[in-house]
């Protein structure tokens, strides 16, 4: 049986590791939100995959020393089988680039660590080279896909459980240095619940990622946003702006969310702001780096 849905992960999570184009992949399947569009190949990544985490011009650290060199040659992405329809980036090793970001590195690089242990994280869930010779694409393409599945198992094998540990962490560090695309990492590790101190930094950062257009942070602002502080009118408008960018055959179902919980008993006056609210939120976002289900 073809599943949809876990096909559109998995294609994902072959682009981010094929690019290293990390967008705050969710903490499990469950989260996933179906999407109606095709994902592209991945040997050719389109232009609209974000990059890896951007630091502020004001802060340019100095560049941290070489770390130490991880893992046998065994786990490395080099071993993976290769296929003429997909080339492997040419790119650090996954652990080596943990370990920058573990020992001295740059807030931009521990943000980068965090997005390479993000996305093995997820990788771990899914039988990707499975996934990709069940696809029922062509030959090439599918042969494509496969070789960069394997090629993105094989990083992910120099990634050690202490080094996933430090996801939090990590994400934790960029956050606070103003890193952008790091706040859905570091939001969920913590439940949304970070030390008082970091909480407007937290609700800062998952706000200029919205306006970045990062794909999940409507839907993360809407249900979490009160955690850290925002008010039940801006939560809605979130929403609002998450129920808009969802296909249009599951919108109404997603609009009913507003009949539950901490929305159900709000003022025709608050729901008339949240709606004005929601249409300003929409011009001040950039289009959404992936489609949001």
């Amino acid at each position: 049986m073809n599943h949809p849905r876990r096909w559109i992960v998995a294609s994902g999570l072959l682009l981010t590791g094929a690019a290293i184009a990390v967008q705050l992949w969710p903490e499990s399947p469950k989260a996933v939100q179906a999407a109606t569009a095709t994902p592209p190949t991945v040997a050719q990544p389109p232009a609209s995959v974000p990059q890896r985490a951007s630091e502020p011009d004001a802060a340019k650290p100095e560049k941290a020393a070489p770390a130490p060199t991880p893992a046998p040659a065994a786990a490395s992405g080099a071993t993976a089988r290769t296929d003429p329809a997909f080339k492997p980036p040419e790119m650090q090793d996954f652990g080596q680039i943990v370990l920058i970001g573990m020992h001295g590195g740059t807030p931009k690089q521990a943000g980068e660590a965090a997005f390479v242990l993000q996305t093995c994280l997820e990788t771990s869930l899914y039988d990707l080279p499975g996934d990709a010779r069940r696809s029922g694409l062509p030959d090439a393409q599918r042969n494509g896909r496969i070789a960069a599945a394997e090629w993105l198992e094989a990083q992910c094998k120099s990634i050690t459980p202490e080094m996933q540990a430090q996801r939090g962490a990590l994400a934790a560090r960029a956050v606070e240095a103003g890193v952008s695309g790091v706040s859905l990492i570091y939001g969920r590790s913590v439940d949304y619940r970070p030390p008082e101190p970091m909480r407007d930094r937290l609700l800062d950062a998952m706000k200029t990622d919205f306006r970045d257009g990062a794909r999940h942070l409507p839907d993360e602002l809407g249900f979490n946003g009160m955690k850290l502080g925002m008010s039940k009118t801006e939560a809605r408008a979130y929403l609002l702006v998450a129920i808009s960018e969802s296909p249009e055959e599951i919108r109404r179902i997603r609009e009913t969310i507003f009949q539950e919980g901490p929305f159900r008993d709000m003022s025709e006056e608050e729901i008339r702001e949240a709606e004005t609210l929601a249409e300003r939120l929409k011009q001040e976002r950039k289009p959404p780096k992936r489609r949001t289900g």
